[in-house]
């Protein structure tokens, strides 16, 4: 599991780690990480596909959400299809407009954040 060094969190849950990132959307839903702590990497699939891998291996995800940041309104809702975190560290969302997969309008930001569980207890 993770060896990083975090701050104390107050949970109910054990061994709880968040991380988070903030992903600049370009042209065709091309993402770019602006900012990020404990995610390494996204990439675009196909449209409103996204798979983020994380930088270390967790035992499972407690939570995620993602935000839209965009400068007129998008009705764009987030949907976590598959994680991997314990082995390829991996997570797949979606990004979806009355249930399809849409990408983000060319410059929005997603603000990602992930509470993971960093131990089997």
């Amino acid at each position: 599991m993770s060896d990083s060094n975090f701050y104390r969190v107050q949970s109910k849950e054990r061994e709880t780690k968040i991380v988070h990132a903030e992903v600049a959307i370009g042209a065709s839903g091309a993402p770019t990480i602006t900012s990020a702590k404990g995610v390494a990497s996204i990439v675009r699939n196909s449209a409103g596909d996204y798979t983020v891998t994380l930088s270390e291996r967790y035992s499972r995800v407690l939570s995620m959400s993602v935000l839209l940041k965009a400068a007129a309104a998008e009705d764009l809702t987030s949907q976590l299809v598959s994680e991997t975190v314990a082995s390829t560290k991996t997570i797949n969302f979606l990004t979806l407009a009355a249930a399809v997969a849409t990408d983000p309008s060319n410059g929005a930001s997603l603000f990602i954040r992930l509470e993971l569980k960093n131990s089997d207890i």
